[in-house]
């Protein structure tokens, strides 16, 4: 086991002149210009090299994507996706109807229709969707203000639908049943006492009876996409260029014709599968968590240790490991990768408030532990620290989060989009 380590304390010519526009403000108002146009474009990270601003034009079928830079004469930069870690930036989604389908995705839509076998839905990226009611885990018509609680409320709906439809009220109350529709924004459930009709405005969500729910297929997951309204899908195929995006969710069934929305819309990617392997996808050998006094903390994939979806710097990030300290994650790497790459922070949840200190060891098989990376302490409200770890010869992998300056107050510690390289 790596060593543990201690808590730390830490008079002017009066003739008129003939007005004449300098040229030097000229260029610096130019570069200026194409300096703002440049930082509003979306970051790239690559598996290979730095990261760089572009915008995603298109993607083929063969998951080839092109990237046209600040410089409109500039040739464009393609690359396989399987050499992409991600692009752009996750949006949050505000106030809207959100579906949730069984795979995780997130559809931020009106609801214009249910019966017994599909959902309409009315989506500004996307028009006029249809979607089986199998693959729908449930729908949160009042979306909590606080992104947290919205997570927590949205975490409850697979399993809130065990034994039937259930509708969530707006009062705490619950109703269980059998879903019959929704019409003018009026849900129609029969229950053991008979037929009831519930107006919306009253339903803090629908959780869909999970008996009925298909089964997602992980392994046809090739990419997540995002959206500028917050949807965030889990995709098995898409092609897109300046106009159109035709997207296959993993989802759906095989037969299902792809959705076809607005390429404006897009505004991350991020492939699975190719040569950036995320911590959060593998299943670790083993965890161990040391409590400063008696309360025990879980580790989580691809959330915060409350359960939420990781925040840290105001962005949202849907790739990463939630631990606390004093904690350690350990990984057994069964093929050579490269590099250990992730940047590291306290999540937002904690409102500025919490550190903690992170570490890297790896294990080259001979079961002596060498220390490959030791941080500065990372607190609450401050910038994420980027690191990188050289994995030539390792076969194991810890990540270590322990107390710093505040103990283990708040010490939510996050791995953002902790990934292998190949």
């Amino acid at each position: 086991m790596p060593p543990r380590v201690p808590l730390l304390i830490l008079t002017p010519d009066p003739r008129p002149l003939t007005p004449v526009l300098p040229l030097a403000p000229l260029f610096l108002l130019a570069a200026l210009c194409s300096a703002a146009a440049a930082a509003d474009l979306p970051t790239a990270v690559p598996v290979d090299g730095a990261p760089f601003e572009a915008r995603l034009r298109t993607v083929d079928a063969d998951w080839r994507l092109t990237f046209a830079g600040p410089a409109a004469t500039a040739a464009p930069k393609q690359m396989p996706a399987a050499d992409l870690c991600w692009w752009g930036r996750w949006a949050e989604p505000h106030g809207q109807t959100q579906v949730l389908l069984v795979d995780g995705s997130l559809i931020v839509a009106d609801i214009a229709d249910i019966d017994k076998q599909r959902a309409l839905l009315d989506w500004s990226s996307g028009g006029s969707v249809k979607l089986p009611l199998e693959i729908i885990a449930g729908i949160v018509f009042h979306p909590p203000a606080d992104p947290q609680s919205g997570d927590a409320l949205l975490a409850k709906l697979p399993t809130a639908g065990a034994g039937g439809d259930r509708l969530l009220l707006v009062n705490g109350d619950a109703i269980s049943g059998e879903l019959l529709s929704l019409t003018d924004d009026v849900v129609r459930i029969r229950t053991a006492a008979g037929e009831l009709k519930v107006r919306t405005a009253k339903i803090a969500a629908l959780a869909m009876n999970s008996a009925l729910a298909a089964k997602p297929h992980p392994t046809s997951a090739r990419a997540w996409l995002g959206l500028s309204d917050g949807s965030r899908l889990l995709v098995s195929a898409t092609t897109f260029d300046d106009v159109k995006a035709h997207v296959s969710l993993a989802s759906a069934p095989a037969n299902a014709p792809p959705l076809e929305l607005s390429a404006d819309d897009i505004c991350a990617l991020q492939p699975l599968g190719g040569r950036c392997v995320y911590l959060s996808d593998l299943k670790p050998a083993s965890y161990q968590y040391i409590p400063l006094l008696d309360l025990k903390w879980p580790w989580h994939a691809d959330r915060n240790v409350l359960g939420t979806q990781l925040r840290a710097g105001g962005q949202l990030f849907l790739k990463g490991l939630g631990m606390h300290s004093a904690s350690r994650l350990t990984y057994v790497l069964d093929k050579p990768f490269r590099e250990f790459a992730a940047e590291t922070a306290i999540d937002d949840q904690t409102a500025g408030h919490g550190s903690a200190l992170f570490r890297v060891y790896t294990d080259d098989g001979s079961g002596h532990w060498t220390l490959k990376y030791d941080g500065p302490i990372v607190r609450g409200g401050t910038a994420s620290q980027s690191i990188k770890v050289d994995l030539a010869g390792a076969k194991r992998l810890s990540l270590l989060v322990d107390f710093a300056d505040q103990g283990d107050i708040q010490a939510h510690a996050d791995w953002l989009n902790a990934r292998l390289l190949k």
